[in-house]
């Protein structure tokens, strides 16, 4: 439970210069501790604890993911972060400031007496437009600052559990002292975190591809069936946590398009679902045919995405506020990409709570005579 500031600690920070709020560190939703008097006013918000920090401030999807990541340096790393130009309240207008106001947020950790982050000082500053000729553009300045922070913590977290499990592997090995077989486990956590480091690393190239217009794509006609199998495959002997079934169409289902590329967004799909079923192990893939096209679909049974949030959720760099953080949002993006450059469309039905059914359509085609299928 947070802890509530006593009077005198309340009137001191209605009295700091500029819009004050304190979340607590310790809990995963990040509850507002305390706010002062001109951050009440300006989010017209009658008490300190209405909300969380991302409810009042109502960041668009990029910038709350860049916050998000922003936020858990700052907890992880304890040290300070400055965030420029940040828009928000995209939903509303927020007291005398309209949509398009543009905002500095300074980042402060607290730490307790273990040397661990316990709560977050949030200052927020109408920015000042006066900048010299050469200073970069608004968007630019925050993507570059708030976005290299968040790639920080997403690399330095998986580093951290390697360098951490190594250690633990070669003391076993220096001592020979292994009773449990924890030896073992270590090396393949080891395993997983450098595969989340190669598959970051993957889809920032690919986004960099696809911004310039040079992300490569080969297409031709195969049958798809083959190509679904060899991923759920792969899935399921990296995935530990989950099981994974198929179900096919018998028959033969060709389509057009890039085999290598269709396999990437089917995994990053897999990939999804296991990230957002945290308390649950099936999910479900299944290839189909509706009409003209093949629909392959990813069904899990965890957080579900709410009607707000799936509005968003394939753009660049969006995470999803009930999910794990230790992503960049790309996956789903990347995803919907490749399959717009097949010809078909991606498409998710989902309720908070039940799961989610992520389907991939791509359009039928006719067999290539100099193809063996």
């Amino acid at each position: 439970m947070a802890q509530m500031l006593d009077e005198t600690q309340q009137f001191l920070l209605d009295h700091v210069d500029g819009a004050v709020a304190i979340i607590d560190a310790r809990q995963r939703d990040l509850p507002l501790i305390a706010t002062n008097r001109a951050y009440r006013e300006i989010f017209q918000r009658s008490a300190a604890t209405e909300a969380t920090i991302e409810d009042t401030l109502a960041p668009p999807p990029l910038a709350s993911a860049l916050l998000q990541g922003a936020m858990q340096t700052v907890i992880t790393e304890g040290t300070p972060c400055k965030l420029r130009d940040f828009t928000l309240a995209t939903s509303a207008t927020i007291g005398d400031h309209d949509q398009n106001t543009l905002w500095d947020l300074q980042l402060q950790p607290v730490c307790g007496q273990a040397g661990a982050v316990e709560q977050v000082i949030i200052s927020l500053a109408k920015h000042d437009d006066t900048k010299s000729p050469t200073t970069p553009a608004p968007d630019v300045e925050q993507d570059q600052e708030a976005f290299l922070s968040l790639l920080t913590h997403e690399i330095k977290s998986p580093l951290t559990s390697i360098k951490g499990f190594s250690q633990l592997a070669m003391r076993a090995i220096e001592t020979n002292d292994d009773p449990l077989h924890r030896t073992e486990r270590h090396l393949r956590i080891i395993k997983e975190q450098a595969d989340r480091i190669d598959r970051l690393i993957s889809d920032l190239g690919d986004l960099a591809r696809l911004q310039r217009g040079q992300l490569p794509f080969a297409p031709m006609a195969f049958a798809l069936g083959p190509i679904i199998q060899s991923v759920v495959d792969r899935y399921r002997a990296i995935t530990s946590t989950h099981q994974i079934t198929l179900t096919s169409d018998p028959q033969m289902l060709i389509v057009r398009a890039d085999p290598q590329r269709i396999q990437q967004a089917v995994g990053n799909l897999i990939q999804n679902a296991v990230k957002y079923s945290p308390n649950t192990t099936k999910i479900a893939v299944s290839l189909t045919q509706q009409q003209d096209a093949a629909r392959i679909t990813v069904r899990d049974w965890g957080l579900g995405i709410s009607a707000d949030a799936q509005s968003h959720i394939f753009e660049r760099f969006y995470r999803a506020a009930n999910g794990d953080s230790g992503n960049l949002g790309l996956g789903l993006f990347i995803a919907q990409q490749v399959v717009q450059q097949s010809g078909g469309t991606l498409t998710v039905e989902s309720e908070e709570g039940v799961g989610s059914s992520f389907h991939l359509d791509l359009p039928l085609a006719e067999p290539d005579p100099n193809e063996d299928f």
